[in-house]
């Protein structure tokens, strides 16, 4: 019985990790990237500038990224000899914080969808709601030409009060983008999809 129990554990807690490797595809089994908001060290580099480290627009869109394509991610600090934190690091982590207080639905508990992107758009999915997370601002219409030929029942923008207005054609979802940005960057459409999304 312990054995068992051990065996179900250890096949449980098997994951991928890899490190600092650009995935091209969706995988099917769940896996972990780690890396370090420094990019030169797993720990404190104290000659490392402040313009050297990731930004916080660059973690949420490498963990879109990942999450689109089944994965997990790992996110290194590495903290100065005495314990503490950079400041630069601080920031960044409770910007991404703020990223996730708007978008977390479209993190948390999802899993990949049959296509992780569309141009500059990545996608989760919950149910039978997709989200399509756009990386940058789309300044005129979005079209979505991997959505061609599913039927939209209705989408929102989380963070965002106000109705989205969209149309379908042969080509595919064409969504209106609402006149304010509800966060600083990676923006999440939430879409309804009649019927089964897989």
């Amino acid at each position: 019985m312990i054995a068992g129990g051990a065996t179900r554990m250890a096949r449980w807690w098997a994951i991928t990790r890899l490190e600092r490797t650009a995935v091209g595809s969706v995988l099917c089994e769940k896996w972990e990237e780690c890396d370090s908001l420094d990019p030169t060290s797993w720990g404190y580099n104290r000659r490392l500038k402040g313009a050297e480290y990731m930004t916080p627009n660059e973690v949420v869109d490498y963990l879109v990224d990942i999450v689109s394509k089944n994965g997990n991610l790992l996110l290194n600090i590495g903290p100065r000899a005495d314990g503490t934190i950079p400041e630069i690091m601080q920031k960044t982590l409770r910007q991404v914080g703020e990223w996730l207080r708007v978008n977390g639905e479209a993190i948390y508990g999802t899993r990949p969808w049959e296509t992780y992107k569309d141009g500059d758009v990545r996608f989760t999915r919950k149910g039978n709601t997709l989200y399509a997370i756009a990386l940058e601002w789309p300044e005129e219409d979005l079209r979505l030409t991997s959505l061609a030929g599913r039927a939209v029942e209705k989408v929102e923008m989380l963070g965002v009060d106000q109705a989205i207005r969209f149309k379908q054609d042969s080509r595919g979802l064409v969504i209106q983008p609402p006149a304010k940005r509800p966060c600083r960057y990676a923006y999440t459409f939430k879409l309804h999809i009649k019927g089964a999304v897989q």
